[in-house]
């Protein structure tokens, strides 16, 4: 499986919502006392014009062809905490993000790229900074 535009495109409109700043991401499950940090899942986010951090993610198996992607839809205001750490040395950041809703707390490490090599994602770095900026201005 390639991760271009074309795919992150058509699987972010499975959401049926407009959306801003698409990226490439690498996104870990900490929601579960079980989770392993040993397990990333590629796949894209995005922000929703209301106001929903949309995710796509691949496990391995995803993304070699064999099973389907996983989407996820969180309302920005159901945003519990919030922590972005700038990777040392290279353009990119860590997202550390804990949902609260209906009661259940969702946790998620996004890794994102300011630049992903060898694709045509060509927007990945101006979309970078406008979704880190969309984020930092969630009142957590």
């Amino acid at each position: 499986m390639k991760f271009d535009s074309k795919l992150m495109y058509s699987d972010l409109e499975w959401f049926g919502e407009s959306y801003n700043y698409p990226v490439y991401i690498s996104l870990l499950d900490k929601s579960s006392f079980f989770c392993s940090n040993t397990k990333p899942h590629a796949g894209f986010t995005a922000i929703s014009d209301s106001g929903n951090l949309l995710i796509v993610h691949y496990s391995l198996l995803g993304m070699l062809g064999a099973s389907k992607p996983e989407y996820l839809s969180f309302p920005l205001l159901s945003l519990n905490k919030l922590k972005i750490s700038k990777f040392p040395f290279l353009n990119g950041s860590t997202i550390k993000l804990e949902f609260l809703v209906n009661g259940k707390k969702y946790r998620y490490t996004i890794s994102m790229p300011g630049k992903v090599a060898n694709t045509d994602l060509y927007e990945q770095e101006q979309n970078y900074y406008g979704f880190l900026d969309t984020l930092r201005n969630v009142n957590v």
